[in-house]
């Protein structure tokens, strides 16, 4: 397991790498995961080029180490993704820049602004691809033709702590549904899910707006 400084250069290099920052906010992202991680001071980064790992290897890492110094249950599912996802939020562009980058895509091909979005949408981990592959899908025949049948094993179970201490918390109406807008960047709790690196698109259908999102459980292809 790697030492926190080392986590945190490697969160920001997959962060440069996957243009979710500039590399001129590269020193302002290692501050602000200093900040989260709260420590007061960083090793120098090695000049030895850093192994490329998927972001929830990296993410495991953190996760382990947070734990060791009491920042969260790692034995609860619903704890480490709200702290891995707090930490995803950090290098998720602002919705501004992903609307602004998402309008010029679209004004000359529609197809790669959809494409950036919902790329978009995995580099940050809000859709989940590790836990994605362990879905499993085939196609039975019947009568009416071909049935799609899928087993989800990426949408987490409610671990019974976080159901029991979900009890004992005031319940609120915000965010409204698990769908409306003011879940994009919201924090979470034991009965609601972190969204820091949920980003939405807004648009006008019908004479209303509306907004669009990914999907992170991929049920069918690039749902939303």
């Amino acid at each position: 397991m790697k030492d926190l400084s080392s986590l945190i250069y490697e969160l920001t290099d997959y962060a440069k790498d996957n243009a979710l920052i500039p590399m001129v906010d590269y020193t302002y992202t290692v501050s602000r995961f200093m900040e989260l991680f709260d420590i007061d001071e960083i090793a120098e980064k090695s000049d030895t080029p850093p192994e490329v790992r998927p972001i929830n290897e990296i993410l495991d890492d953190v996760i382990a180490v947070m734990a060791e110094r009491g920042a969260l249950d790692k034995e609860s599912i619903v704890e480490r993704d709200l702290y891995d996802t707090k930490v995803m939020g950090i290098i998720t562009p602002k919705p501004s820049e992903v609307i602004r980058k998402f309008g010029t895509l679209a004004s000359h091909d529609k197809t790669l602004a959809t494409d950036y979005f919902y790329s978009l949408a995995k580099t940050t981990n809000y859709i989940r691809c590790d836990r994605i592959a362990r879905d499993m899908k085939w196609q039975a025949e019947s009568k009416y033709g071909n049935i799609d049948i899928t087993v989800n094993l990426s949408k987490p179970e409610k671990d019974p702590k976080a159901i029991a201490a979900a009890r004992l918390l005031p319940q609120t109406d915000y965010p409204r549904c698990a769908l409306c807008h003011e879940n994009e960047g919201y924090r979470g709790t034991l009965t609601k899910p972190a969204r820091q690196n949920l980003r939405q698109i807004p648009f006008s259908m019908g004479g209303e707006s509306w907004y669009l999102q990914s999907s992170p459980y991929v049920y069918y292809n690039e749902p939303c």
